[in-house]
This record gives C-alpha cells, structure tokens and sequence, in this order.
C-alpha cells in the first residue's frame, strides 16, 4: 500500500475540487450562449449583441508581450459570457455563432499581418449569397469597427481594410490563424 501523507490528498481534493468547479462553470457559459442562439437569429442579430455588449479588452492587449509564444485565445462562450476580448476573441465568437445560426454562411477566422514589429488582427467573414461580408467588432478603430460587405474577395475587403487604418500594407492576409491559439471547439 502506497502512504502519502495528509497534505498530499488534501491537496489533491482541493485540484479535484477546483477542476470540476471549473467544468461546471464552462458548461454555464456554454448554456448561456446556446441559449442565446437557440432562438432563431441572424447575423445582423450578432452585430446588433456585439454593437450593445462587447467591450475590447485593453488589459489583454497589454499582455501582448506573452503572445509572442502564441496568444490564447478565449472559448466563444467566454467571451459570450464575459462580454470582453480582443480581436481574435470576436473573431473566433463570430464563426462559432454565425457557423451555428445558419451553416450557409461558411463563417470562417480571417488574420491581417502587419510585419513583424505589430500583432496580427482577426476578422471574421461569411458568405451571404455568394458574397463576401466581413465582422470586425474586436478593434476600437471606428472606421473598421463593423459588418461590412459585400466584397468580391477577400483581397477586396484587405485593401477597404487598408484605406481605412494608418497600418499601411499588409505583409500578409488569408483565412485562418497565425500567431495564435484559439479555445478547442
């Protein structure tokens, strides 16, 4: 028989204890959004969520200096529940969502690199009868900050992107993430 001493499975009723704390409250956050979608939506209803409650999350930008080892980005019903993020987070909520509302949209993560001194920005975009339209509620720019569409392109919507911020050009662009790792789902 193994002997351990009392600490040790105090402490270890401790870890259970927090972890399955933990899984109750993701499971929380997850109702609540799955509730907030199970009534019929649109995608204009998401912007309409994001416009009224989601606020950018400036403490998260300053810890900027950790994603240089890739960002952590937030499950969609956190952000759902918390109201805040940054611009992958908005991003990664607006597939999950628009993919859940109606799988027509084809929502997909859109990056926008811009070199190697700047952190890459996150946008999501869909489809509405064929059409390019783009969500951008993770920015404090206003110019940017947005249901936008429709574009032809995604090369379309990077150079409206473009004209509207002082970023300059962009080293890169393209569905997906770089420099990031977002919440399984």
């Amino acid at each position: 028989m193994l002997y351990l001493p009392k600490w040790t499975w105090f402490r270890a009723s401790l870890m259970w204890m927090v972890c399955f704390q933990g899984v109750l409250l993701q499971e929380a956050l997850c109702a609540e959004l799955e509730a907030w979608l199970s009534r019929p939506r649109t995608w204009q209803d998401l912007g309409a969520w994001f416009e009224k409650e989601f606020l950018y999350d400036r403490e998260r930008l300053r810890d900027a200096a950790h994603w240089s080892r890739g960002m952590r980005v937030q499950a969609p019903e956190t952000t759902f529940s918390r109201k805040m993020g940054v611009c992958a987070d908005a991003a990664l909520l607006c597939k999950y969502a628009l993919n859940r509302m109606d799988q027509t949209y084809s929502a997909q993560v859109v990056y926008l690199d811009h070199g190697e001194d700047k952190l890459p920005h996150y946008v999501c975009a869909f489809r509405i009868k064929g059409s390019l339209h783009v969500m951008d509620y993770g920015t404090e720019v206003e110019a940017t900050r947005g249901t936008f569409g429709p574009f032809e392109e995604l090369e379309h919507y990077v150079q409206w992107y473009c004209s509207r911020t002082r970023s300059g050009p962009l080293r890169s662009f393209g569905f997906g993430w770089i420099g990031a790792k977002p919440a399984r789902r």
